[in-house]
């Protein structure tokens, strides 16, 4: 017996059918109506995707740009009569220069933002917009590799260091004075020597 009479014999008419097929039709009418507006909220999706993505290059560039100006704007504060506040312990500096390369082998060794000299003594200063202890750690460093760059190049002039900061806590301030580095902090429009601690005797490498 084909599959229809048997169908049939379960009491499947011809009008039942034709609903059933109505309805499938309706199913996928409205199947077809999900995955267009699917396609549109993708599409959707996408166009804002494309937008936040523009706006977040455009943000990290603008913040790039900010933060350039303001270790600028550290630099040039600290730099300014920098010589002179130093002066003021009997060290008669001069400025050196601004972001210079210690090199050794014909490889740059360290960068310096700011350098404080004379026939005695070598400062480097390490300018920071916000001055943490991880900067101090780096700066100390730092220091280790420019005394490798002097000792090749048969400068046997002590060096002493100083680390900078528009924002410095007392933490911070506290933690680098403890090893022996002079602290540059904001004061005003321009910049100042942090207070020495009782006892404070600068680190020479």
């Amino acid at each position: 017996m084909s599959d229809i009479a048997i169908e049939y014999e379960k009491g499947l008419t011809f009008e039942k059918v034709w609903t059933m097929f109505q309805e499938t039709g309706r199913q996928m009418k409205e199947t077809d109506r999900l995955i267009k507006e699917l396609r549109e909220e993708s599409k959707e999706t996408d166009r804002r995707m494309q937008e936040t993505d523009r706006l977040i290059k455009e943000l990290s560039k603008n913040v790039g740009g900010v933060n350039k100006t303001l270790g600028n704007w550290a630099e040039e504060t600290v730099a300014v009569n920098l010589a002179e506040k130093f002066n003021a312990f009997g060290y008669k500096l001069i400025l050196g220069g601004r972001d210079v390369k210690f090199s050794k082998d014909g490889q740059t060794f360290a960068e310096v933002d700011v350098l404080l000299w004379n026939g005695e003594y070598v400062m480097p200063v390490e300018v920071k917009t916000t001055l943490t202890v991880e900067d101090v750690n780096g700066h100390l460093r730092r220091l280790g590799r420019v005394r490798e760059c002097l000792d090749y190049s048969g400068d046997r002039r002590r060096l002493i260091g100083a680390v900078a900061g528009m924002i410095t806590s007392e933490g911070v301030r506290d933690y680098a004075q403890g090893r022996g580095l002079y602290v540059v902090v904001q004061s005003g429009d321009s910049a100042a020597i942090a207070p020495l601690p009782e006892g404070f005797t600068p680190r020479v490498w």
